[in-house]
């Protein structure tokens, strides 16, 4: 399962957010740029969440990664992270 977010349509919502998060995030999109600055942070939790429910599937479908599996990707990961900083 996945949801997906249909675009090109909006819809005027009302939400409590804490004064530090809006701070925040007005210092990095500026007073007229919010909304966009959120919609891109709640499109990005969306893709997260959906990887997440992938995930999920995938281990009910396989069983869980194990551990030696995932310490492999960390170092791998790592590794490529260093490669592409010295160049």
């Amino acid at each position: 399962m996945s949801v997906d977010v249909p675009s090109g349509t909006t819809e005027k919502k009302s939400v409590t957010i804490p004064v530090d998060v809006i701070a925040a995030a007005q210092a990095f999109s500026g007073e007229r740029g919010f909304s966009a600055y959120t919609t891109k942070a709640l499109r990005a939790q969306i893709a997260h969440d959906n990887l997440a429910l992938l995930a999920d599937e995938m281990a009910d479908r396989f069983g869980p990664v194990a551990q030696a599996d995932r310490d492999q990707v960390r170092a791998d990961l790592a590794a490529a992270l260093d490669a592409v900083q010295t160049r």
